[in-house]
């Protein structure tokens, strides 16, 4: 016989059933939802929320409360009440409890399953649906609790409490009975019909009841991830954006409840070097040789690691709850609103502590307080750096490059090197290491974010960088021949990526879904992750496998539930959490997977041109650094990487070019060689004069290059070193030498050290007057005449010397 909602004064579940305003006092009710009032009325759909659901497990001698309320909806309920129902049999695979928990329409025709012995699975119907196989008995489902909440008025909330005795269940306390049990949470009225024909249950909660009586197995290794980051960087600042962020840092912000959450489980950090640049800079902490920020009068900056905000709440809920009904784990006790212990489990979220949709990213400081400033910063720094003491720590890339971004580059070397100079110009040498309190790992790449699954090879060796190690999806690298096995495979693999060879832990994005919820303040949540420990564990009780979670980027923990996951994670045998470190030292599984996608991702546009005007931009701040001006290189650096990143559309980086040219443009402009008018050439060597005007606030150093395109004039000094200070004009004298007369031009250009162009070309006419034909042709002249008076001579010295021979006849012998 099922057993009965309790109320304050029952200590037993009893065979009649109770009005729910009976078996929760106000001082159970759950809070509510968004746009709910405080008097609970409001809600627009009718149907049934669990808000609490404690301890996790269900041990032998113990009970499960489960508290939630019901929503009249529009039209309200006549004659409500919600039924608890178990599954007869344990999910003895992953598949079945992933069919216990989909929606009703993913029921329909479930594929067949060689890890499952139910086989076909089926449609839930009518209030307990249809016989599906052995692991999805939602027919058979056995009512344990009924609770009989009444009618509902329109748009009114009333909460109940339902309490679960083991005794009761006919579990028996054996280790073949143990494992995860389907569990139903249903709203019904007089309206529904059981069976297939008419209306159903008004609505179906499902999690899982884990029956854990004394058992003797290797639990499953569990290692997590969390990633601290914050909002994505703008190409307008490199940095995000400054209200936004502070709004996160602020009391209730979601960073303010991210990190002490991160603090409390036993798992691994992905810190975003954005983040910790941005937070830094909010708390004028970017020297790496100032000291760490500290705020000793901050209870944020001094708490332990466990702390949490909502710590204090619970802790006064507890006490009140135990004050009006006895020891925590007694009914009446949490019942009156404290938080109830089941025999040996955690707990789970205190009522009274946000639920998952109240407490949104952006949720505003409470009691309408201003956003946090540098002392909420230096605190959030500070507790960063004592949450990080005992646990791996890897810093992610600079604002999350997006690998077809960086390969799209003709040289995708460059577009790497303006992502280290962005990281490096924010975090300079040391600071990253001075905020955190220690190093950081540097041989693993962490890849996550919507498309991560279907990350390709060439996406993983652009990442990697001389990594060794990547934690990726598990759908990334399916198995082979997924129906070949009967049990989970360790999370742990090889992984070719470019050619290279790198130990892959791979993480499983329903259990990091799962987990990710219960953080968010989903008491079924946790008992799907539970359960899916458990039942991997009794796959080989024997063989201790990994299971890996990459929780999400954007994940908002509510106060408080951190702490109940890690309770929950360090009291159950079917889990042993491990470090980041001691999965990767795991030996790769042996089972075969599939290789990495091999695909081409589509080419982004203008990432050459953003580095062609990159590499302008360098060397006009170089020759012109004006502090003000938005082309300095380590500004520049910031936006670039900023427009590589995957959180930023994909024109960016053409966008940011055309603006960085405009900008580049602006500075160029300011400094111009004045065009000249005809210049006449009198002399055979003269200065020709140049004017050069810099209307900039700032001193320039630039190279003056001239150059003839006549014969008549030549220039023997092309580049002409040249410095102008602010508002003032240069003249420089080129030297050049005159060759002949006549019309010549002369093209002058300003340039960069490197020989960049600087503006446009200007020229100049030159006439050539120096007369320096006639002083030529005289030389020739003379020479000629010179020569033939010298052939004259010698030929009448020939001549005479012939005549004079002949005339002295023969000679006697």
């Amino acid at each position: 016989m099922p057993a009965a909602a309790t109320g304050p004064a029952a200590a037993t579940p009893a065979a009649a059933t109770v009005p729910a305003a009976a078996a929760a006092p106000s001082a159970a009710t759950a809070p509510a939802a968004p746009g709910d009032p405080a008097d609970g009325s409001g809600a627009d759909e009718a149907g049934v929320e669990v808000t609490s659901l404690l301890p996790a497990e269900l041990r032998p001698g113990g009970r499960v409360t489960v508290r939630g309320r019901v929503s009249g909806g529009e039209d309200g309920l006549v004659g409500a009440r919600v039924e608890l129902r178990r599954a007869p049999v344990r999910s003895s695979s992953v598949s079945s409890l992933e069919r216990w928990t989909a929606p009703v329409d993913e029921q329909a025709a479930p594929a067949a399953d060689p890890d499952d012995p139910g086989g076909a699975g089926g449609t839930r119907g009518g209030a307990g649906g249809t016989a599906g196989g052995v692991d999805d008995p939602a027919e058979d489902a056995r009512t344990e609790v009924v609770v009989q909440v009444g009618d509902v008025p329109a748009g009114e909330v009333v909460p109940f409490v339902a309490v679960v005795e083991a005794s009761a269940t006919g579990l028996r306390s054996t280790a073949g009975a143990a494992g995860a049990y389907g569990l139903q949470v249903l709203l019904l009225d007089e309206a529904t019909t059981e069976g297939a024909d008419g209306p159903g249950p008004v609505d179906d909660e499902r999690g899982f009841l884990v029956w854990t009586p004394e058992v003797d197995v290797a639990p499953t290794r569990l290692v997590t991830t969390v990633p601290l980051q914050g909002p994505p960087p703008t190409t307008t600042t490199g940095l995000p954006e400054e209200q936004e962020l502070l709004d996160a840092l602020a009391p209730g912000g979601r960073l303010d409840r991210l990190l002490p959450a991160a603090a409390v489980l036993d798992a691994g950090w992905v810190v975003d070097p954005v983040l910790l640049a941005g937070a830094a800079a909010a708390a004028g902490t970017t020297d790496p040789g100032a000291p760490a920020p500290t705020t000793p009068d901050d209870p944020a900056a001094t708490a332990a690691p466990g702390d949490e905000p909502g710590d204090a709440a619970e802790a006064a809920g507890g006490s009140a709850g135990d004050a009006a009904g006895g020891a925590a784990g007694e009914p009446a006790g949490g019942a009156a609103g404290g938080t109830a212990g089941g025999a040996g489990g955690p707990q789970a979220v205190a009522e009274g502590a946000p639920s998952a949709d109240t407490t949104a990213s952006d949720a505003p400081a409470p009691d309408g307080g201003s956003p946090a400033g540098p002392a909420q910063a230096a605190a959030w720094l500070a507790a960063l750096a004592v949450g990080r003491d005992g646990r791996d720590v890897v810093l992610a890339d600079w604002a999350d490059p997006d690998p077809a971004r960086v390969r799209s580059a003709a040289d995708p070397d460059a577009a790497w090197a303006v992502v280290r100079a962005a990281r490096q110009a924010a975090l300079p040498d040391g600071l990253a290491e001075q905020l955190l309190d220690g190093s950081t790992r540097s041989d693993v790449l962490v890849v996550d974010g919507p498309a991560a699954d279907r990350v390709s090879g060439r996406d993983v060796a652009t990442l990697a960088q001389g990594r060794s190690s990547v934690v990726l999806p598990e759908e990334a690298v399916p198995l082979s021949d997924p129906f070949a096995l009967s049990y989970t495979p360790d999370a742990v693999t090889e992984v070719d990526a470019g050619g290279s060879t790198l130990t892959a832990v791979l993480a499983d994005a329903t259990l990091g879904a799962d987990t990710a919820a219960a953080l968010e303040g989903s008491p079924l949540a946790l008992t799907r992750v539970v359960a899916r420990l458990a039942t991997t564990t009794l796959q080989r009780p024997n063989d201790p496998r990994l299971l890996a979670v990459t929780l999400p980027a954007d994940l908002s923990p509510v106060p408080g539930a951190a702490q109940h996951v890690a309770d929950a994670l360090s009291g159950t045998p079917w889990a042993d959490t491990v470090s980041l470190s001691t999965a990767l030292g795991t030996p790769p599984s042996t089972e075969p997977r599939e290789p990495l996608p091999g695909g081409r991702s589509p080419q982004v546009p203008g990432v050459d041109g953003l580095l062609e005007a990159l590499a302008d931009a360098r060397q006009v701040a170089a020759a012109a650094a004006v502090p003000e001006d938005p082309v300095q290189a380590a500004a520049l650096d910031l936006r670039a990487a900023a427009s590589l990143s995957r959180s930023t559309p994909p024109e960016a980086p053409a966008e940011l070019a055309a603006l960085v040219r405009e900008q580049t443009r602006g500075t160029v402009d300011g400094v111009q060689v004045v065009p000249g008018s005809r210049v006449t050439l009198v002399a055979a060597e003269a200065g020709l004069p140049v004017t050069v005007v810099n209307e900039l606030d700032t001193e320039v150093s630039l190279v003056l290059e001239v150059r003839s395109r006549s014969p008549r004039l030549q220039v023997p000094q092309a580049r002409v070193p040249v410095t102008v200070q602010p508002g003032q004009r240069t003249v420089v004298d080129v030297p050049v030498v005159a060759v002949a007369s006549g019309a010549a031009e002369v093209e002058s250009q300003l340039t960069t050290a490197d020989g960049r162009a600087w503006g446009p070309v200007s020229s100049v006419d030159v006439t050539v007057a120096t007369q320096a034909e006639g002083r030529a042709l005289t030389v020739v002249g003379v020479v000629v005449a010179v020569v033939f008076v010298v052939g004259a001579a010698r030929a009448f010295v020939r001549d005479r010397r012939g005549r004079e021979l002949v005339g002295a006849g023969p000679v006697e012998p």
